[in-house]
């Protein structure tokens, strides 16, 4: 097999988000948070079939940013994205074997393209408080160093570069200075006047952040006419395409929709960083239209809280400098408000959570091990619209009216959930009217009988076969109950570290052929020491959990339930301690999970597959 180079085999992959961000909000690549000026869209739509079959022109465009940047025409280069810039720069003027000098943490393809050149990396750390460290920086310029780069503001800290600090750096080197000025719009000061000053210096500019055009990858670098010069010598004669220019113009032309924008971020930079302070949480000085947050060792667990709740920030914890630490945009003030509202959400659920010491796990099976949003939440449903039917009373029951039943602290039970879900139904009129339909039915109190639910429920549930039956049915025989829409919530992963850890036990209120049917369904038996099923404990869960403990040969345990129910007889059994699971299908995540903390949960997770991070032994 052909061999790439060794120093691409080596390379580390870069992170590229690998699903849709269109649904989030972004706040975690520094991009223009509301999308590009409204005159961008208008001009890509006017663009025609002979637009896209004809090669780009640059002409036009060229010129419009020579003087959008107040430098001549071959000074500037557009280049596909501001990475682009750099690859091109360093192509032309970094050699195998040279030094290039980098500051430390920056932009990771700083180094990826110096690494693909076969450079010798020097970097510089920024001082502790990320701030830029000029002395020590220029010290670092050698004879030997024939490339130098400086972000600013610094990409992925915020830190400013002053400007003399720049000039001292060019007038001592003899090599090429490249200031990357990605987020300039942000911090409205420039070097590019210098680029006619000085013959070694280059500027990087981006119309990916502020102007929103990250999707279009447009860039350019500016420069004196022979570095210009030589870089057109080895750039793709057509790197950037007709959309991106056609939309770049635009861009350029609306300069009222950028300046706003940056305006919306500035105040919204004030909000964010007063509230922080207020959190406790440490911020850095920053000059861009992002900032470094320290979160300590809850850094990961803190990005996905924040995923959980649709929003996204980039988490920068194994950067030097970095440790516990994300990276976060401003985004609008509206943005920022929500942004800020999710962070004390999670601080206060984070507050709740403590560390959890046990000897035993004990598990409910209906929403916790398995899903059961389409199948006895289903069954809960049908089986009271069924039963109204009978007597003409015409109800469709919505997720919502399953869930504020289930949320109830006697109605673990799914026939005792679909009769509450019946009763509370049921008004004075159409009680008065069943009269003549049904006289057998005590529905007339308000109060239906518990063995035709449990009739009704079972058929919708098992598909009018018995478990004895479906132990025994060939492949060609339909069964066709809602059972078959049941999944594992658990994964075996789960289940095998927890069971290397620790003895687990079931404790459900399912009838025992239900609760065995699942258990050799999914193949999740081997697990278990112990299932307690409806049968074994007439008294409730609470006598339950006691009996599982016992069988364990254990004094305590927790026990994992998705209910208000399953919290408050956990809770009475004795010494035990009760977890929250959100289960599958669950719209009001956040009502139902301080409905589970206000009835005695020490902890709420909305994945199962996380209990071992809480539990310490």
């Amino acid at each position: 097999m052909i061999k790439t180079r060794k120093a691409i085999e080596e390379f580390p992959q870069y992170q590229i988000p690998g699903e849709s961000r269109k649904e989030y909000l972004r706040l975690d690549f520094s991009e223009n948070t509301v999308g590009c000026s409204p005159k961008v869209i208008d001009a890509l739509r006017t663009i025609s079939t002979k637009d896209l079959s004809i090669y780009p022109e640059y002409s036009r465009i060229n010129k419009k940013i020579a003087d959008f940047l107040g430098v001549g025409l071959k000074n500037v280069l557009l280049t596909n994205g501001s990475d682009d810039a750099i690859r091109l720069l360093f192509e032309a003027y970094l050699e195998e074997g040279d030094e290039i000098l980098l500051m430390e943490p920056s932009f990771d393809m700083f180094e990826f393209y110096a690494k693909l050149r076969n450079a010798k990396i020097k970097k510089v750390l920024l001082n502790d408080d990320l701030t830029f460290p000029d002395q020590r920086f220029i010290d670092a310029i050698s004879e030997k160093t024939k490339t130098i780069v400086l972000c600013n503001p610094n990409n992925p800290t915020g830190t400013v570069i002053k400007r003399e600090t720049i000039i001292n750096v060019l007038e001592k080197s003899d090599g090429i200075v490249l200031v990357d000025e990605a987020y300039y719009d942000f911090l409205n000061e420039s070097v590019i006047n210098l680029t006619q000053e000085y013959e070694n210096l280059a500027v990087a500019r981006t119309f990916s952040k502020a102007y929103g055009l990250a999707g279009l990858r447009s860039g350019v670098i500016a420069s004196s006419k022979e570095i210009i010069s030589s870089l057109s010598k080895i750039s793709s004669p057509f790197a950037v395409n007709s959309a991106a220019v056609i939309g770049l113009g635009a861009a350029i032309e609306d300069k009222d929709y950028t300046e706003e924008y940056v305006a919306e971020i500035e105040k919204s930079k004030k909000y964010v960083l007063n509230e922080l302070k207020k959190t406790g949480i440490m911020t850095y000085p920053t000059a861009a239209n992002f900032f470094v947050a320290e979160f300590g060792n809850d850094v990961d667990s803190v990005c996905d809280e924040f995923r959980k709740r649709g929003i996204l920030i980039r988490n920068r914890n194994t950067k030097s400098l970095l440790k516990g630490c994300a990276r976060i945009s401003f985004g609008t003030l509206e943005q920022s408000i929500t942004f800020i509202s999710a962070l004390k959400d999670i601080l206060a659920a984070d507050e709740k959570s403590v560390q959890i010491k046990t000897d035993a796990i004990l598990f409910d099976m209906d929403g916790v091990l398995i899903d059961v949003s389409k199948s006895y939440r289903t069954a809960i449903k049908m089986t009271a619209e069924i039963f109204l039917k009978k007597f003409g009373i015409i109800r469709d029951f919505s997720d919502d009216d399953i869930q504020s039943i289930k949320e109830k602290s006697d109605t673990g039970n799914d026939w005792i959930a679909s009769k509450e879900l019946i009763k509370k139904s049921l008004n004075r009129k159409e009680i008065k009217k069943t009269l003549k339909n049904e006289t057998n039915e005590n529905i007339l109190t308000g109060d239906p009988k518990k063995s035709n639910i449990v009739r009704i429920f079972q058929e919708l549930y098992l598909g009018s076969r018995t478990f004895e039956e479906r132990y025994n049915l060939r492949p060609e025989m339909d069964v066709s109950g809602l059972i078959d829409n049941e999944n594992l919530a658990v994964t075996k992963e789960t289940l095998k570290a927890a069971n290397k850890k620790y003895p687990l036990a079931i404790v459900t209120s399912r009838p025992r052929y239900e609760a065995r049917y699942a258990l050799d369904y999914f193949r999740i038996k081997e697990f278990f020491q112990t299932v307690i099923a409806m049968e074994d404990m007439p008294l409730g869960k609470s006598q339950g959990i006691r009996i599982a403990l016992k069988r364990l040969g254990k004094d305590n345990g927790v026990y994992l339930g998705d209910s208000v129910s399953d919290m408050a007889t956990a809770c009475a059994a004795g010494d035990m301690q009760a977890i929250g699971i959100i289960p599958p299908g669950t719209e009001d995540k956040e009502k139902l999970s301080t409905l589970l903390y206000d009835n005695g949960a020490v902890n709420v997770l909305d994945d199962i597959n996380e209990i071992l991070n809480i539990i310490d032994r």
